[in-house]
């Protein structure tokens, strides 16, 4: 009787799977039929359809592309997107660092593709979340692309993405394969260049046709996203600065909100790999380790390696954990700013100086600061030296702890006041402008983390104080 009962849940799961795919290769079909329609025909694009039948997913698709001093292979991404996109679209391209190159070869593209362009120039790189939350925060589209500047993309990659939402109301997110990823999707030995691409990328979708795979994982090379889980979960986590891991940490607060990701195994990409990181290569494993820490705090994981189980995380529901780590405002500013509410981190009233050590700084010159503020700042004195520890790990505060008290004891510092103080809470990561607010004055340390947290800093209204200056810089109403 068992065997029966798990060929019949083989079989019905089998049945299940099979309609899947054919609700998801008629919807492919139509949609394709559309964009040949799209281009050919002249009539009103959105108001011709009549036939009962035949229900393309006509919504606009916004593209959202962040981009760093890599104007050469961006070009080759916007061209592959105008020939192979034949639907209502935009692209909203983000210049993080304001590189006239960039401007310059938006230019020399065709007219009917410059013409959907819009561009976001950042004066400084403020990092691939924050660029990828103001390129979300302008979009128009019902369906939203986010990817790299270096992906190549294929015939009727669009189409075929968007009719994997037709299948389940509850997917939110949805990848396709390529040749240079982690984890499932990165396809081995591919066999083709540029100018077989198209032919390849063919063959996949014959030999894939309609598969969909559920996963709890998407790389973010390139994802298409659902309004509504935008609407619902927010934008990327500021938190990991530059870049690293929010990818990671937005494919678990989607299925937080109750939404599933799956790959379009039908959909193959083509993707350099890396090319903005590869400019810091120097910087790049600091990066990744130190927003591997970041992540694993925010989320009460160990990691193995840079490994975990999503699954794990899922399994404990939206009820455990703080809604301030599920929903990532957009707006910068309303994480930023100084109308925040300031967190109490036990300054009792004092002015704080705050400093916030980084562990890829492995000589520890964050401790010169606290060197020179124990000598140079009496106990009684109207300021605080607040010391954020920040991924609140207790491996991390253990470090930091015994830094501090080695470098007390060697130079005979007495730890025994209130004006120095560690604060080790996790904070949502929606609130973390509050502990910015808690301080009057901000320290910049060394470390990968620096401008990101000299950025948030700023934002909050602080006034920065050159490490190097700390033992003699005159505060403002002294």
């Amino acid at each position: 009787m068992q065997v029966e009962y798990q060929r019949l849940g083989n079989q019905l799961k089998t049945e299940k799977e099979l309609c899947a795919k054919v609700v998801c290769l008629a919807q492919q079909s139509t949609n394709e039929l559309y964009e040949k329609l799209y281009t050919k025909t002249p009539l009103d694009r959105k108001s011709q359809w009549q036939i009962e039948w035949f229900a393309p997913q006509r919504e606009e698709l916004s593209i959202i592309m962040p981009v760093f001093k890599a104007s050469a292979i961006t070009a080759k991404a916007l061209v592959a997107i105008g020939k192979w996109t034949s639907r209502s679209f935009e692209i909203i391209v983000i210049d993080n660092g304001n590189d006239p190159a960039l401007r310059g070869l938006i230019k020399e593209l065709p007219e009917d593709l410059r013409r959907r362009i819009s561009l976001i120039a950042n004066e400084e790189n403020v990092g691939y979340p924050v660029a990828c939350n103001q390129g979300l925060a302008a979009a128009r589209g019902e369906y939203l692309v986010v990817m790299n500047n270096d992906v190549l993309v294929t015939p009727y990659w669009a189409s075929r993405l968007m009719a994997a939402f037709s299948v389940d109301k509850a997917i939110g997110v949805v990848g396709p394969y390529t040749n240079y990823a982690a984890g499932v999707q990165g396809v081995q030995g591919c066999n083709y260049d540029e100018d077989s691409l198209e032919a390849w990328a063919h063959k996949w979708h014959q030999k894939n046709a309609g598969n969909l795979k559920p996963v709890n994982r998407l790389i973010g090379f390139l994802w298409m996203i659902k309004r509504k889980v935008v609407d619902d979960v927010g934008g990327l986590d500021p938190l990991y600065g530059i870049g690293n891991f929010e990818d990671d940490d937005y494919c678990l607060r989607a299925q937080l909100a109750g939404y599933k990701l799956v790959l379009a195994e039908d959909v193959f990409v083509h993707h350099y790999g890396s090319q903005s990181f590869r400019q810091h290569s120097r910087a790049y494993a600091d990066i990744l380790q130190t927003n591997a820490m970041l992540f694993a705090a925010k989320w009460g994981i160990q990691l193995h390696g840079n490994s975990y189980s999503p699954v794990d995380v899922v399994s404990r529901g939206p009820e455990g954990f703080d809604p301030g780590d599920l929903y990532i405002p957009l707006r910068f500013s309303d994480i930023f700013s100084p109308q925040v509410a300031p967190v109490d981190v036990g300054a009792g009233g004092r002015t704080g100086i705050l400093c916030i050590p980084d562990p890829s700084d492995r000589e520890c010159r964050w401790l010169e600061v606290v060197r020179q503020y124990a000598h140079n700042y009496h106990p009684d004195d109207e300021f605080a030296l607040i010391i954020r520890v920040e991924p609140s790990r207790v491996e991390w505060l253990n470090q930091v702890v015994s830094a501090i008290q080695q470098m007390a004891l060697k130079e005979k510092i007495d730890l025994e006041r209130e004006d120095i103080v560690i604060e080790a809470r996790q904070i949502p990561s929606s609130q973390r402008g509050s502990v910015y607010r808690a301080a009057c004055y901000f320290i910049p340390l060394p470390g990968v983390r620096r401008e990101a947290l000299l950025r948030e800093a700023r934002a909050c209204g602080l006034e920065v104080i050159d490490p190097e200056q700390v033992d003699n810089v005159v505060l403002s109403y002294r």
